[in-house]
Parts: structure tokens; sequence; C-alpha cells
């Protein structure tokens, strides 16, 4: 699962977060560095989802590509691995609906060290692995749900059942699959509970627009009594900073709508509307593999300078 560019580079490390916001411990400030470190993770996830991909000729390029970025922000930043990252960061809550728990997100999992002792789930094929999450059976993820409607419902409830025993958690949750003229009821009671600790990530393909602009997926959600942020769905600092002023908006629910690029990162499905179900060939997929360990390199040149004092990290 490392592959041949891992290098020298720890993808994470000087874990800082802590329950009381995203500036870290001891007023460590988000900088070049450690947005470096999340591209590379969210990056190293796409190759690896080209390249399983790429071996089963074919399969669904958008759930693969695009939600890369959220999906290292959340599990390199938000999620803990292990008992030393949750004495800092505390037991946070991660739910998915069913096509984001794909290869990408199998990646991102496997690089940050999620399923060290369950070496089973990096071998199987996709399908298991869904099941898998599904049953709740994979470290770093709480639920899979089918629907979005589903997922909202159940990440609400933990968002309210983590409050009422007195946790001061975030629950995350990147949904997809289901109309939201189904969850009206669930994004009002959601406001009328004052689920601040709630985080909703859903993706628009509609183009970015000015900055205090909201889409018409952002408009339901402002409708209905959320704090609603329009963001960047490949920018790591976007989504980071995002989450953080989230944490500083107290009395509402949190809607963050990504807006993503189908099939970003793959040199043959980017931007396709029909990536969704693409077939490949050998020929594409080395060429998608070479396109991405060239963005690869870059990125660990630049953190090896940043790491050597050769670069200020601002």
């Amino acid at each position: 699962m490392e592959g041949p560019l891992l290098g020298s580079v720890e993808l994470v490390r000087g874990w800082r977060t802590i329950n009381c916001g995203w500036c870290g411990a001891n007023g460590e400030i988000m900088g070049d560095e450690n947005h470096l470190r999340l591209q590379l993770l969210a990056d190293r996830a796409r190759r690896e989802a080209v390249r399983e991909l790429g071996e089963l000729g074919g399969g669904d390029f958008d759930a693969a590509m695009a939600p890369a970025e959220v999906l290292a922000v959340i599990l390199g930043y938000g999620i803990c691995r292990d008992q030393r990252e949750r004495d800092l960061i505390g037991q946070n809550r991660f739910v998915i609906t069913r096509r984001y728990a794909s290869s990408t997100l199998r990646s991102v999992l496997a690089f940050r060290g999620f399923l060290d002792g369950v070496p089973d789930l990096l071998t199987m094929p996709l399908p298991a692995f869904t099941a898998e999450c599904q049953r709740g059976r994979v470290p770093g993820v709480d639920l899979t749900a089918d629907t979005l409607p589903r997922g909202l419902s159940a990440a609400l409830g933990m968002a309210l059942a983590l409050r009422a025993d007195r946790m001061d958690h975030d629950v995350y949750a990147l949904l997809d699959g289901g109309s939201l003229e189904e969850t009206l009821d669930t994004l009002r009671m959601a406001a009328q509970m004052r689920a601040d600790r709630l985080m909703v990530f859903l993706e628009d393909r509609t183009p970015l627009g000015n900055r205090h602009d909201l889409s018409a997926v952002g408009c339901r959600f402002r409708d209905c009594g959320w704090q609603v942020q329009e963001l960047n769905g490949h920018s790591v600092k976007e989504i980071r900073a995002a989450i953080y002023d989230s944490r500083m908006m107290t009395g509402r629910p949190h809607a963050m709508i990504l807006h993503t690029v189908a099939g970003k990162g793959c040199t043959f499905a980017e931007g396709l509307a029909d990536c969704r179900d693409k077939k490949t060939t050998e020929s594409l997929t080395r060429s998608a593999l070479l396109a991405l360990d060239g963005k690869i390199r870059e990125e660990m040149a630049e953190l090896e300078a940043i790491l050597n004092g050769e670069k200020n990290s601002q």
C-alpha cells in the first residue's frame, strides 16, 4: 500500500490538534508544512485508487478522485487512530454514505495507520471493504449509511448523544446519495436542537461563485437554519479553515458545500460527467499514474525544502 513514492517524509507528524479548536496545542498555527502533508495524503490516496481501479479495468473514478482532500483533512486531523491521538483530539465521530467507502477512503486510512492491525482490509475486494464499512468494522469510520437521509439522521443522533453525555467532540458527516428534499425535517430538527458540533460535507458540481454567494444546496441548508460555508473542495487549506471557523461558531449545525470537479486528478477522467462508471486501459492507467507521480514528487520536494529550512512555512 505504501508504494514507491513514500520516500523519507512522514505523511502526518507533529500531531497537535486538541478539543478547544484547530489552532492546536500550545497555539500552533497550521502552516504550509501541514497543508502539504495533507495534500500529499490526498494525492497518494488518489494514486493508489487509480492503480487499484486500473487493475480492475475501471470503476467509479468520481467517488475515488473528487473527495480525496476532504477525506485527508477529516482523517488526517479530525479522527484519532490510537490512544495517544485520542488524548489530544478526543473521540470525534465520522459518518459517510456508501458511495465514499471506496479505494480512496481505504488508502487514506491505510496511509494514516488506521488499518495496521487489520491487514485483511487492505487486500479484500472493494465491494467487501464497503460491506465491512457498513458493518462498522473499519477503524476510523463510525458508520456507513446507504443514503444521505440515513447518514444525516445518524450523524445528528451521534451529535445529540455526545452533547447529552457532556462530550466535547465533533461529528463529521461526508454524505451523498439522496435528495435534500427527503431530509428537510432532519435539517430543521438539527437547527432547532442547536446541534453545533455536527459538520456535514456535501459535494456540489456548480462553479464556486463569489465568497458570499450560496449555491442552491447552500441556500437549502441556510433556509433550514444552518450555518453554511461554500468551499473549494480541492483545497485542504480551505477545508481545514472551514472546520476551524465552524468550531468557533456556536448555536447552529454546520454545512460545508464542497465545489469539486468530477474525477479530479485522474488525467483520463477529470471533468467528465460520466466517470462514475468509467472503463480504463493499461495505457490510460499508466499515463494517469505518471501524472500523479510527478505531482507527488513536486509536493515532496517542497516539503523537504521546508523541513530542511530552505523554504519558510507560512
